[in-house]
């Protein structure tokens, strides 16, 4: 025989938590008596019964929906004022007063009250600058104030980098200490007695001894234009820069240490001239970075890596050219295209549109360290079918050059789907690889999302509430993941 327990009209499984040390089947008269002693002997589960919860239901009619609007997840209990779990098993051993579903739904409570009292508080607004909500998700006024809040604490923290920088400059005016001839002498004196502890503590070829040597060979010479400095030097000089031009000034004229003069950085970071779209030299300079002449066979295999960057409209002129940068320049057949395009409208526009955005296209070795920045294309409103000529053309010249293209790899935007969807055949499959016509041997060339962005993706998609998301039929919400967590704790 079998036995189940009814409580409130509902019917109570054997199975429950709650009766697990209780025999499932009836075989003798002290089971019986063993069973009823123990559900007498059990309280009723007491639910999530703060006030402020029993209120957040109220005014949700009683009731919390999940994500599809279809099913109950959690009620009020009018009759004893409490909150309950759709899940909630009633009763409970006397040792606790919770059961395990509504403790753990707990958590979610406290969340959505939280929120009620955070839109109570700032009138129903949710553009905090501190907020994390994204920008799809708000309408138009929200998007207004949003906008309004993040110019102020922009300007704010602008004004506070201002006061710092007048603050730091009195004070090296103030207190800060020239190095005259005098204490240039000692300091020179100082570095010759203390050369070999340097050496010894020093390993060759270390950028402690690096940096020691060249200090030491700078402030002995009269003309600091005869200096010639290491490259692992000039390196770290370039980073410096990088990180804050002004800050290398500083510490360069203070005379503290011995650094290259800016012009002298511009050489370096100069050496190939910048130019839009593809160069004789830059395949030079990348055939002498990936070591073609002598690398294994396995190091020439590669992927293109394309991205857009935003940039900030300008146009540039350059003094060895002539010419004025700054326009939208994706390649001679793409500029014919649009100009042919721009021919054909009634009303045609007086100028060439400013980029708004930068196309790169890096090489990234599979065997190999390589990351070479290959060509860049100013543009705007970027398509798939622009994207095309670029694409291909860099392959052919890449092959040209002894490398071996494995891959293209993009992101998951609407434009880099397109140029994968070109190279179908017509039919809707999905097209993940092409055959490679500038290869010497029979080799695809295949198409792939980065996986980091097919991540974040995902986990935006599994956030965001007013998605719907389904698995073989069963519903997928960020609650499982909470609870999966929290049961996992």
């Amino acid at each position: 025989l079998t036995w189940h327990v009814f409580l409130k009209e509902r019917r109570l499984e054997s199975s429950l938590n709650v009766f697990r040390s209780l025999p499932q089947v009836l075989s003798s008269v002290r089971d019986v008596q063993r069973i009823v002693e123990y559900v007498d002997g059990c309280v009723l589960c007491s639910g999530n019964e703060d006030e402020r919860f029993v209120d957040l239901l109220s005014s949700r009619n009683g009731a919390i929906m999940d994500a599809t609007g279809s099913m109950c997840v959690a009620y009020l209990d009018k009759a004893h004022s409490t909150v309950r779990s759709s899940n909630c098993e009633l009763l409970v051993s006397p040792s606790v007063t919770q059961c395990q579903s509504c403790q753990l739904y707990r958590p979610t409570l406290r969340a959505l009250c939280s929120r009620v009292v955070r839109q109570a508080r700032s009138g129903n607004d949710r553009t905090d600058p501190s907020s994390h909500t994204p920008f799809r998700n708000l309408t138009t006024p929200e998007k207004e104030i949003r906008y309004q809040r993040e110019h102020t604490l922009r300007r704010s923290h602008e004004r506070c980098i201002d006061h710092l920088k007048e603050k730091l400059e009195k004070e090296v005016e103030d207190r800060g200490v020239a190095v005259d001839e005098c204490l240039h002498q000692d300091l020179t004196q100082i570095m010759q007695q203390n050369t070999d502890t340097v050496l010894k503590s020093c390993p060759p070829g270390s950028f402690g001894r690096i940096f020691w040597e060249c200090q030491k060979r700078a402030t002995s010479l009269k003309d600091a234009r005869s200096m010639r400095w290491d490259p692992l030097m000039v390196r770290w000089c370039l980073y410096l820069r990088h990180l804050s031009s002004s800050a290398y000034e500083m510490l360069r004229d203070s005379g503290v240490m011995k650094l290259p003069s800016q012009r002298t950085l511009r050489d370096y970071t100069h050496h190939t001239k910048a130019t839009i779209g593809f160069s004789l030299d830059v395949d030079k300079q990348l055939s002498v970075a990936a070591n073609l002449s002598s690398c294994e066979e396995r190091e020439k295999y590669v992927i293109l890596i394309a991205d857009e960057m935003h940039i900030k409209e300008n146009l540039v002129y350059d003094k060895h050219t002539g010419a004025i940068t700054g326009f939208t320049n994706i390649g001679e057949i793409n500029s014919y295209l649009s100009a042919y395009e721009n021919d054909l409208k009634e009303t045609k526009p007086l100028l060439e549109p400013l980029a708004k955005s930068m196309l790169v296209i890096m090489v990234r070795g599979l065997f190999s360290p390589l990351k070479f920045p290959y060509a860049q294309f100013p543009c705007t409103d970027l398509s798939g079918d622009q994207m095309f000529d670029p694409l291909w053309e860099s392959v052919y010249r890449l092959e040209r050059l002894g490398m071996r293209v494995l891959g293209v790899c993009c992101d998951g935007l609407a434009a880099n789907r397109r140029l994968f969807s070109l190279h179908c055949s017509g039919s809707n499959a999905l097209i993940y690889k092409v055959l490679n016509p500038h290869a010497n041997e029979r080799r695809y060339l295949f198409f792939f999302s980065d996986p980091p962005h097919l991540l974040k993706t995902v986990r935006n998609c599994w956030a965001n509430s007013k998605r719907n998301l389904w698995c073989n039929g069963k519903e997928i919400s960020w609650t499982h993941l909470l609870e999966l967590y929290k049961s996992n704790r």
